[in-house]
Protein backbone atom coordinates (compact mmCIF):
# COMPACT_ATOMS: atom_id res chain seq x y z
CA UNK A 1 0.00 0.00 0.00
CA UNK A 2 1.20 3.63 -0.88
CA UNK A 3 0.97 6.44 1.53
CA UNK A 4 -0.46 9.38 0.40
CA UNK A 5 1.97 11.98 0.10
CA UNK A 6 1.63 14.40 2.81
CA UNK A 7 1.88 17.05 0.34
CA UNK A 8 -1.20 16.09 -1.58
CA UNK A 9 -3.43 16.09 1.49
CA UNK A 10 -2.29 19.47 2.48
CA UNK A 11 -3.97 20.56 -1.04
CA UNK A 12 -6.91 18.68 -0.63
CA UNK A 13 -7.70 20.43 2.77
CA UNK A 14 -6.13 24.12 2.73
CA UNK A 15 -9.02 25.44 -0.17
CA UNK A 16 -7.82 29.44 0.16
CA UNK A 17 -3.83 28.27 -0.16
CA UNK A 18 -4.32 26.44 -3.49
CA UNK A 19 -6.46 29.98 -5.07
CA UNK A 20 -3.60 32.08 -3.41
CA UNK A 21 -0.91 30.04 -4.88
CA UNK A 22 -2.11 29.83 -8.31
CA UNK A 23 -2.41 34.19 -7.90
CA UNK A 24 0.79 34.17 -7.28
CA UNK A 25 2.23 32.22 -10.19
CA UNK A 26 0.20 34.55 -12.91
CA UNK A 27 1.78 37.58 -10.59
CA UNK A 28 5.16 36.32 -11.43
CA UNK A 29 4.44 36.63 -14.82
CA UNK A 30 3.20 40.51 -15.22
CA UNK A 31 6.25 42.31 -15.43
CA UNK A 32 6.92 43.63 -18.65
CA UNK A 33 10.75 43.80 -18.14
CA UNK A 34 13.37 40.71 -17.80
CA UNK A 35 16.02 41.28 -14.67
CA UNK A 36 17.82 38.81 -12.83
CA UNK A 37 15.62 38.70 -10.13
CA UNK A 38 12.80 38.68 -12.03
CA UNK A 39 13.71 35.82 -13.95
CA UNK A 40 14.53 33.84 -9.89
CA UNK A 41 11.21 34.31 -9.32
CA UNK A 42 9.42 33.27 -12.69
CA UNK A 43 11.99 29.88 -12.26
CA UNK A 44 10.50 29.33 -8.73
CA UNK A 45 7.08 29.86 -10.13
CA UNK A 46 7.93 27.17 -12.56
CA UNK A 47 9.07 24.83 -10.16
CA UNK A 48 5.88 25.35 -7.93
CA UNK A 49 3.68 24.05 -11.54
CA UNK A 50 6.12 21.28 -12.46
CA UNK A 51 5.88 19.77 -8.56
CA UNK A 52 1.74 20.02 -8.85
CA UNK A 53 1.92 18.41 -11.99
CA UNK A 54 4.04 15.82 -11.07
CA UNK A 55 1.41 15.53 -7.94
CA UNK A 56 -0.95 15.16 -10.93
CA UNK A 57 0.56 12.57 -13.26
CA UNK A 58 1.82 10.45 -10.34
CA UNK A 59 -0.19 6.73 -10.49
CA UNK A 60 0.01 6.79 -6.21
CA UNK A 61 -1.76 10.18 -6.14
CA UNK A 62 -4.26 9.02 -8.50
CA UNK A 63 -7.41 9.13 -5.98
CA UNK A 64 -6.38 12.18 -3.81
CA UNK A 65 -5.97 13.95 -6.77
CA UNK A 66 -9.07 13.55 -7.65
CA UNK A 67 -10.95 14.70 -4.54
CA UNK A 68 -9.47 17.72 -4.97
CA UNK A 69 -9.88 18.96 -8.22
CA UNK A 70 -12.98 16.82 -9.07
CA UNK A 71 -14.70 16.21 -6.02
CA UNK A 72 -18.54 15.46 -6.66
CA UNK A 73 -19.26 16.93 -2.96
CA UNK A 74 -21.96 19.28 -2.71
CA UNK A 75 -19.19 22.42 -1.54
CA UNK A 76 -17.98 24.64 -3.59
CA UNK A 77 -13.99 24.38 -3.27
CA UNK A 78 -13.67 21.86 -5.87
CA UNK A 79 -15.39 24.12 -8.12
CA UNK A 80 -13.76 26.94 -7.11
CA UNK A 81 -10.27 24.97 -7.96
CA UNK A 82 -11.42 24.17 -11.50
CA UNK A 83 -12.32 28.03 -11.72
CA UNK A 84 -8.08 28.40 -11.48
CA UNK A 85 -7.22 26.77 -14.44
CA UNK A 86 -10.01 29.19 -16.54
CA UNK A 87 -7.86 32.02 -14.58
CA UNK A 88 -4.37 30.14 -15.94
CA UNK A 89 -5.96 30.18 -19.64
CA UNK A 90 -7.46 34.21 -19.05
CA UNK A 91 -4.71 35.79 -17.45
CA UNK A 92 -1.50 33.85 -17.42
CA UNK A 93 -1.69 32.51 -20.98
CA UNK A 94 -1.62 36.70 -22.78
CA UNK A 95 1.49 37.31 -19.84
CA UNK A 96 3.38 33.97 -21.66
CA UNK A 97 2.42 34.60 -24.95
CA UNK A 98 3.82 38.36 -24.60
CA UNK A 99 6.98 37.66 -22.90
CA UNK A 100 7.31 34.72 -25.13
CA UNK A 101 7.25 36.87 -28.60
CA UNK A 102 9.50 39.53 -26.81
CA UNK A 103 11.88 36.83 -26.13
CA UNK A 104 12.24 35.14 -29.60
CA UNK A 105 12.48 38.99 -31.49
CA UNK A 106 15.56 38.83 -29.63
CA UNK A 107 16.87 35.18 -29.41
CA UNK A 108 15.82 34.46 -32.79
CA UNK A 109 14.53 30.77 -31.59
CA UNK A 110 11.40 29.98 -29.72
CA UNK A 111 11.58 28.83 -26.45
CA UNK A 112 14.51 30.75 -25.39
CA UNK A 113 16.02 33.71 -24.15
CA UNK A 114 19.01 35.95 -24.22
CA UNK A 115 20.49 35.27 -20.42
CA UNK A 116 19.60 38.42 -17.81
CA UNK A 117 22.85 39.64 -17.22
CA UNK A 118 23.67 40.34 -21.50
CA UNK A 119 22.84 42.82 -23.16
CA UNK A 120 19.79 42.81 -25.72
CA UNK A 121 22.29 43.20 -28.33
CA UNK A 122 22.12 39.54 -29.58
CA UNK A 123 25.28 37.96 -29.08
CA UNK A 124 24.20 37.48 -25.26
CA UNK A 125 24.47 33.86 -23.95
CA UNK A 126 20.86 32.39 -24.83
CA UNK A 127 18.98 29.93 -22.30
CA UNK A 128 15.80 28.17 -22.01
CA UNK A 129 13.11 30.88 -21.32
CA UNK A 130 10.97 30.54 -18.09
CA UNK A 131 7.50 31.65 -20.16
CA UNK A 132 8.14 29.30 -22.52
CA UNK A 133 9.18 26.51 -19.58
CA UNK A 134 6.36 27.94 -17.56
CA UNK A 135 4.00 27.10 -20.81
CA UNK A 136 4.77 23.65 -21.26
CA UNK A 137 4.22 22.66 -17.59
CA UNK A 138 0.74 24.77 -17.99
CA UNK A 139 0.17 22.06 -20.90
CA UNK A 140 1.12 18.95 -18.45
CA UNK A 141 -0.97 20.16 -15.55
CA UNK A 142 -4.29 19.88 -17.73
CA UNK A 143 -3.25 17.05 -19.76
CA UNK A 144 -3.11 15.61 -15.87
CA UNK A 145 -6.64 17.09 -15.03
CA UNK A 146 -7.96 15.85 -18.64
CA UNK A 147 -6.14 12.28 -17.79
CA UNK A 148 -8.04 12.18 -14.40
CA UNK A 149 -11.53 13.47 -15.54
CA UNK A 150 -11.30 10.66 -18.27
CA UNK A 151 -10.81 8.00 -15.64
CA UNK A 152 -13.80 8.99 -12.92
CA UNK A 153 -16.68 9.58 -13.06
CA UNK A 154 -17.14 13.19 -12.70
CA UNK A 155 -20.69 15.03 -13.43
CA UNK A 156 -20.60 17.36 -16.24
CA UNK A 157 -21.04 20.21 -13.98
CA UNK A 158 -17.86 19.40 -12.34
CA UNK A 159 -16.06 18.92 -14.92
CA UNK A 160 -13.27 21.26 -16.14
CA UNK A 161 -14.29 24.02 -18.97
CA UNK A 162 -11.08 22.68 -21.35
CA UNK A 163 -12.69 24.44 -24.24
CA UNK A 164 -12.30 27.90 -22.68
CA UNK A 165 -8.45 26.57 -22.32
CA UNK A 166 -8.58 25.31 -25.70
CA UNK A 167 -9.53 28.73 -27.10
CA UNK A 168 -7.44 30.97 -24.80
CA UNK A 169 -4.48 28.50 -25.91
CA UNK A 170 -5.30 27.80 -29.53
CA UNK A 171 -2.79 31.62 -31.08
CA UNK A 172 -0.54 29.46 -28.60
CA UNK A 173 -0.41 25.72 -29.91
CA UNK A 174 -0.69 26.40 -33.19
CA UNK A 175 2.30 28.68 -33.24
CA UNK A 176 4.17 25.38 -31.57
CA UNK A 177 3.48 23.59 -35.12
CA UNK A 178 4.28 26.48 -37.37
CA UNK A 179 6.76 25.42 -39.87
CA UNK A 180 9.49 28.32 -38.93
CA UNK A 181 9.45 27.15 -35.20
CA UNK A 182 9.46 22.76 -36.73
CA UNK A 183 12.45 23.05 -38.85
CA UNK A 184 15.50 22.11 -36.42
CA UNK A 185 14.00 20.12 -33.39
CA UNK A 186 15.71 21.77 -30.29
CA UNK A 187 15.70 20.86 -26.68
CA UNK A 188 12.63 23.88 -25.97
CA UNK A 189 10.36 23.11 -29.32
CA UNK A 190 10.85 19.23 -28.12
CA UNK A 191 9.82 19.28 -24.99
CA UNK A 192 6.81 21.77 -26.22
CA UNK A 193 5.49 19.19 -28.73
CA UNK A 194 5.43 16.74 -25.86
CA UNK A 195 3.90 18.76 -23.54
CA UNK A 196 0.80 19.52 -26.74
CA UNK A 197 0.86 15.98 -27.72
CA UNK A 198 0.08 14.86 -23.58
CA UNK A 199 -2.88 18.02 -23.98
CA UNK A 200 -4.33 16.19 -27.52
CA UNK A 201 -3.81 12.88 -26.10
CA UNK A 202 -6.25 13.99 -23.39
CA UNK A 203 -8.82 15.52 -25.74
CA UNK A 204 -8.60 12.59 -27.69
CA UNK A 205 -9.73 10.04 -24.90
CA UNK A 206 -13.38 8.99 -25.76
CA UNK A 207 -15.63 9.39 -29.21
CA UNK A 208 -17.14 12.43 -27.31
CA UNK A 209 -14.35 14.66 -27.33
CA UNK A 210 -13.26 13.92 -29.93
CA UNK A 211 -16.37 14.97 -31.59
CA UNK A 212 -16.66 18.31 -29.63
CA UNK A 213 -13.32 19.35 -30.26
CA UNK A 214 -13.61 19.11 -33.89
CA UNK A 215 -16.73 21.17 -33.59
CA UNK A 216 -15.56 23.52 -31.60
CA UNK A 217 -11.76 23.96 -33.27
CA UNK A 218 -12.41 22.67 -36.60
CA UNK A 219 -9.02 24.45 -38.52
CA UNK A 220 -6.89 23.91 -35.77
CA UNK A 221 -8.18 20.55 -34.59
CA UNK A 222 -6.97 19.63 -38.58
CA UNK A 223 -3.37 21.32 -38.20
CA UNK A 224 -2.71 19.88 -35.00
CA UNK A 225 -3.28 16.66 -36.00
CA UNK A 226 -1.50 16.85 -39.30
CA UNK A 227 1.63 18.42 -37.42
CA UNK A 228 1.41 15.52 -35.20
CA UNK A 229 1.97 12.96 -38.04
CA UNK A 230 4.67 15.11 -39.23
CA UNK A 231 6.12 15.02 -35.74
CA UNK A 232 5.96 11.44 -35.69
CA UNK A 233 7.41 11.10 -39.18
CA UNK A 234 10.45 13.04 -38.58
CA UNK A 235 11.10 11.57 -35.05
CA UNK A 236 10.83 8.10 -36.34
CA UNK A 237 13.20 9.17 -39.51
CA UNK A 238 15.87 10.51 -37.43
CA UNK A 239 15.76 7.57 -34.80
CA UNK A 240 16.26 5.50 -38.12
CA UNK A 241 19.32 7.25 -39.08
CA UNK A 242 20.64 7.27 -36.27
CA UNK A 243 20.30 3.32 -35.57
CA UNK A 244 21.66 2.99 -39.21
CA UNK A 245 24.83 4.72 -38.25
CA UNK A 246 24.90 2.62 -35.65
CA UNK A 247 24.96 -0.55 -37.53
CA UNK A 248 27.27 0.47 -40.30
CA UNK A 249 30.36 -1.83 -40.68
CA UNK A 250 33.96 -0.50 -39.42
CA UNK A 251 34.55 -0.10 -43.20
CA UNK A 252 31.11 1.70 -43.77
CA UNK A 253 32.12 4.20 -40.70
CA UNK A 254 35.59 4.86 -41.65
CA UNK A 255 34.93 5.85 -45.63
CA UNK A 256 31.34 7.86 -44.64
CA UNK A 257 33.53 9.61 -41.67
CA UNK A 258 36.27 10.69 -44.10
CA UNK A 259 33.70 12.18 -46.33
CA UNK A 260 31.97 14.03 -44.15
CA UNK A 261 35.26 15.23 -42.62
CA UNK A 262 35.83 16.66 -46.56
CA UNK A 263 32.49 18.34 -46.46
CA UNK A 264 32.11 20.12 -43.06
CA UNK A 265 35.53 21.24 -43.86
CA UNK A 266 34.47 23.46 -46.06
CA UNK A 267 31.09 24.28 -44.44
CA UNK A 268 33.47 25.18 -41.02
CA UNK A 269 34.98 27.79 -43.40
CA UNK A 270 31.89 28.66 -44.63
CA UNK A 271 30.96 29.76 -41.43
CA UNK A 272 28.87 27.39 -40.58
CA UNK A 273 27.97 24.36 -38.07
CA UNK A 274 31.18 22.65 -36.62
CA UNK A 275 32.06 19.27 -36.25
CA UNK A 276 31.53 17.45 -32.65
CA UNK A 277 35.07 17.04 -30.95
CA UNK A 278 33.50 15.76 -27.08
CA UNK A 279 33.88 12.43 -26.17
CA UNK A 280 31.75 9.51 -27.49
CA UNK A 281 29.91 6.92 -25.84
CA UNK A 282 30.82 3.78 -27.07
CA UNK A 283 27.37 2.63 -26.05
CA UNK A 284 25.33 4.96 -28.34
CA UNK A 285 24.81 5.93 -32.12
CA UNK A 286 26.17 9.22 -30.84
CA UNK A 287 29.14 7.46 -30.27
CA UNK A 288 30.02 8.37 -34.49
CA UNK A 289 30.57 11.95 -35.43
CA UNK A 290 27.89 14.05 -35.02
CA UNK A 291 28.01 15.54 -38.59
CA UNK A 292 28.16 11.95 -40.09
CA UNK A 293 24.65 11.79 -39.15
CA UNK A 294 23.63 13.86 -41.82
CA UNK A 295 19.78 13.61 -41.01
CA UNK A 296 20.43 14.60 -37.18
CA UNK A 297 23.13 17.02 -38.18
CA UNK A 298 20.14 18.87 -40.28
CA UNK A 299 17.35 18.80 -38.17
CA UNK A 300 18.62 19.02 -34.68
CA UNK A 301 20.10 22.29 -33.45
CA UNK A 302 22.00 22.79 -29.99
CA UNK A 303 20.97 25.93 -28.85
CA UNK A 304 22.82 27.04 -25.64
CA UNK A 305 26.68 27.00 -24.55
CA UNK A 306 26.86 23.85 -22.79
CA UNK A 307 24.91 21.99 -25.84
CA UNK A 308 27.12 23.26 -27.91
CA UNK A 309 30.47 22.14 -26.14
CA UNK A 310 28.45 18.85 -25.23
CA UNK A 311 27.37 17.76 -28.58
CA UNK A 312 27.32 13.58 -27.54
CA UNK A 313 25.49 14.36 -24.69
CA UNK A 314 23.19 16.56 -26.22
CA UNK A 315 22.66 14.26 -28.76
CA UNK A 316 21.93 11.21 -26.56
CA UNK A 317 19.30 13.28 -24.68
CA UNK A 318 17.66 14.35 -27.83
CA UNK A 319 16.94 10.93 -29.09
CA UNK A 320 15.13 9.90 -25.67
CA UNK A 321 12.81 12.78 -25.64
CA UNK A 322 12.31 11.69 -29.83
CA UNK A 323 11.26 8.17 -28.28
CA UNK A 324 8.93 10.00 -25.92
CA UNK A 325 7.61 12.08 -29.03
CA UNK A 326 7.32 8.69 -30.88
CA UNK A 327 5.23 7.13 -27.91
CA UNK A 328 2.66 10.11 -27.73
CA UNK A 329 2.16 10.82 -31.34
CA UNK A 330 1.52 7.05 -31.92
CA UNK A 331 -0.84 6.69 -29.29
CA UNK A 332 -2.63 10.11 -30.36
CA UNK A 333 -2.93 8.14 -33.55
CA UNK A 334 -4.13 4.97 -32.56
CA UNK A 335 -7.13 6.97 -30.88
CA UNK A 336 -8.14 8.26 -33.73
CA UNK A 337 -7.81 5.07 -35.97
CA UNK A 338 -10.81 3.20 -36.54
CA UNK A 339 -11.70 -0.37 -37.36
CA UNK A 340 -14.94 -1.18 -39.21
CA UNK A 341 -16.29 -2.31 -36.43
CA UNK A 342 -16.05 0.45 -34.07
CA UNK A 343 -19.45 2.06 -33.22
CA UNK A 344 -17.87 5.76 -34.45
CA UNK A 345 -17.56 4.14 -38.31
CA UNK A 346 -21.02 3.61 -38.28
CA UNK A 347 -23.88 5.63 -39.58
CA UNK A 348 -27.54 5.25 -39.98
CA UNK A 349 -29.34 6.49 -43.28
CA UNK A 350 -33.04 5.75 -43.77
CA UNK A 351 -33.05 2.98 -41.59
CA UNK A 352 -30.09 1.72 -43.08
CA UNK A 353 -26.55 0.64 -41.23
CA UNK A 354 -23.30 1.63 -43.50
CA UNK A 355 -20.13 1.93 -42.64
CA UNK A 356 -18.69 5.92 -42.42
CA UNK A 357 -15.96 5.23 -44.77
CA UNK A 358 -14.55 8.61 -44.21
CA UNK A 359 -13.88 7.63 -40.45
CA UNK A 360 -11.79 4.44 -41.95
CA UNK A 361 -9.24 6.29 -43.79
CA UNK A 362 -6.08 5.39 -42.60
CA UNK A 363 -3.64 7.63 -41.03
CA UNK A 364 -0.61 6.68 -42.24
CA UNK A 365 0.60 5.46 -45.67
CA UNK A 366 0.98 1.75 -46.61
CA UNK A 367 5.19 2.17 -46.89
CA UNK A 368 7.91 -0.48 -45.82
CA UNK A 369 10.63 0.76 -43.55
CA UNK A 370 12.90 0.76 -47.21
CA UNK A 371 11.13 3.24 -48.16
CA UNK A 372 10.76 5.29 -44.91
CA UNK A 373 14.05 6.68 -44.22
CA UNK A 374 13.92 9.89 -46.52
CA UNK A 375 12.46 12.91 -44.64
CA UNK A 376 10.39 13.77 -48.06
CA UNK A 377 8.78 10.27 -47.63
CA UNK A 378 4.67 10.42 -46.44
CA UNK A 379 3.98 9.31 -42.88
CA UNK A 380 3.36 5.68 -42.98
CA UNK A 381 3.54 2.38 -40.88
CA UNK A 382 7.43 1.99 -42.05
CA UNK A 383 8.46 4.84 -40.00
CA UNK A 384 7.18 2.59 -37.04
CA UNK A 385 9.25 -0.21 -37.89
CA UNK A 386 12.17 2.26 -37.80
CA UNK A 387 11.81 3.87 -34.53
CA UNK A 388 10.69 0.09 -32.62
CA UNK A 389 14.68 -0.73 -34.43
CA UNK A 390 16.16 2.22 -32.75
CA UNK A 391 14.31 1.20 -29.30
CA UNK A 392 15.29 -2.08 -29.26
CA UNK A 393 18.76 -1.44 -29.96
CA UNK A 394 18.85 1.04 -27.00
CA UNK A 395 17.56 -1.88 -25.14
CA UNK A 396 19.67 -4.32 -25.83
CA UNK A 397 22.89 -2.66 -25.84
CA UNK A 398 24.95 -4.79 -24.03
CA UNK A 399 27.31 -2.49 -22.42
CA UNK A 400 23.74 -1.41 -20.49
CA UNK A 401 25.12 -2.08 -16.55
CA UNK A 402 22.49 -0.40 -14.28
CA UNK A 403 21.22 -2.31 -12.20
CA UNK A 404 17.90 -3.27 -10.22
CA UNK A 405 14.89 -0.76 -9.88
CA UNK A 406 16.64 1.81 -11.69
CA UNK A 407 17.48 -0.22 -14.94
CA UNK A 408 13.40 -1.39 -15.08
CA UNK A 409 12.68 2.25 -14.86
CA UNK A 410 14.57 3.11 -17.40
CA UNK A 411 13.92 0.89 -19.24
CA UNK A 412 9.92 1.31 -18.75
CA UNK A 413 9.78 4.27 -20.99
CA UNK A 414 10.93 2.62 -24.36
CA UNK A 415 8.87 -0.84 -24.06
CA UNK A 416 6.03 1.51 -23.71
CA UNK A 417 6.73 3.20 -26.76
CA UNK A 418 6.85 0.16 -28.92
CA UNK A 419 3.75 -0.70 -27.35
CA UNK A 420 2.44 2.34 -28.52
CA UNK A 421 4.13 1.86 -32.18
CA UNK A 422 3.12 -1.93 -32.33
CA UNK A 423 -0.35 -0.74 -31.19
CA UNK A 424 -0.90 1.84 -33.72
CA UNK A 425 0.55 -0.28 -36.76
CA UNK A 426 -1.52 -2.96 -35.64
CA UNK A 427 -4.80 -0.91 -36.26
CA UNK A 428 -3.54 0.72 -39.62
CA UNK A 429 -2.82 -2.99 -40.83
CA UNK A 430 -6.03 -3.90 -40.81
CA UNK A 431 -7.41 -1.26 -41.98
CA UNK A 432 -5.52 -1.85 -44.90
CA UNK A 433 -6.09 -5.41 -45.38
CA UNK A 434 -9.88 -5.17 -45.09
CA UNK A 435 -10.68 -2.47 -47.80
CA UNK A 436 -7.10 -2.73 -50.08
CA UNK A 437 -5.65 -5.27 -52.24
CA UNK A 438 -1.70 -5.25 -50.50
CA UNK A 439 1.58 -5.13 -52.84
CA UNK A 440 2.78 -8.50 -51.57
CA UNK A 441 6.70 -7.38 -51.84
CA UNK A 442 5.70 -4.50 -49.11
CA UNK A 443 3.66 -7.04 -46.94
CA UNK A 444 6.54 -9.03 -47.67
CA UNK A 445 8.70 -6.63 -46.11
CA UNK A 446 6.88 -6.26 -43.15
CA UNK A 447 6.54 -9.76 -42.18
CA UNK A 448 10.94 -10.13 -42.27
CA UNK A 449 10.55 -6.89 -40.38
CA UNK A 450 8.42 -8.86 -37.82
CA UNK A 451 9.61 -12.40 -38.01
CA UNK A 452 13.59 -10.42 -37.27
CA UNK A 453 12.10 -8.19 -34.70
CA UNK A 454 10.40 -10.98 -32.63
CA UNK A 455 13.10 -13.28 -32.98
CA UNK A 456 15.88 -10.48 -31.09
CA UNK A 457 13.03 -10.45 -28.26
CA UNK A 458 12.87 -14.21 -27.80
CA UNK A 459 16.28 -14.26 -27.72
CA UNK A 460 16.90 -11.72 -25.36
CA UNK A 461 18.01 -12.76 -21.67
CA UNK A 462 18.52 -9.71 -19.79
CA UNK A 463 15.72 -9.18 -19.50
CA UNK A 464 15.80 -5.48 -21.11
CA UNK A 465 12.00 -6.42 -23.35
CA UNK A 466 10.07 -8.28 -20.26
CA UNK A 467 7.70 -5.82 -20.48
CA UNK A 468 7.28 -5.53 -24.06
CA UNK A 469 3.70 -6.76 -24.70
CA UNK A 470 4.63 -9.92 -26.69
CA UNK A 471 0.71 -10.66 -27.04
CA UNK A 472 0.61 -7.93 -29.35
CA UNK A 473 3.28 -9.01 -31.89
CA UNK A 474 1.74 -12.42 -31.84
CA UNK A 475 -1.41 -10.51 -32.81
CA UNK A 476 0.36 -8.93 -35.75
CA UNK A 477 1.99 -11.79 -36.88
CA UNK A 478 -1.45 -14.04 -37.35
CA UNK A 479 -2.56 -10.79 -39.38
CA UNK A 480 0.33 -10.48 -41.61
CA UNK A 481 0.10 -14.26 -41.81
CA UNK A 482 -3.43 -14.22 -43.49
CA UNK A 483 -2.43 -12.10 -45.78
Amino acid sequence: MVLDDPFVAKLEYDQQGIGALFHLLVQRFRPSSQSKEVTASQEEACQVLRGLAAVVWKPANVERSRRVWLSDNSSASALSRLRLVSMFATQLLPLLRSQMEREESTSKFRGYALSASDEPTGEGKLERSTAHQMWCLVLNFVSGLLRLQAEATVVESRKMDVWEFMSCAEPLLLAAVEPSTCRRFTCATIAEHQALLRLLNGLSRSASTRKRWRQAFPTSAVVLMEQSRQLLRRACTLLGSSSTEKNRSPVEKEVWHARSKSVNKGTINGGGSLVSRSPRSPRSPSSFAYSCQTLLHDHLRAVRDVEKRKLSAFHQEMETELVEVVRLASLLLSKWTASPTDRDAIVVVDGVRCVDEEQLVPLLAFIPPSEARSMNSRPGLGHLSLAMDFILDQLLAKEDTRSGSQNMEMRLAPTNAIDACVLLFLKTYRLYADQYELVKRDRDEFSSFFRRFGVRISEDETGATAAVDRQLLQHIDLVLARQ
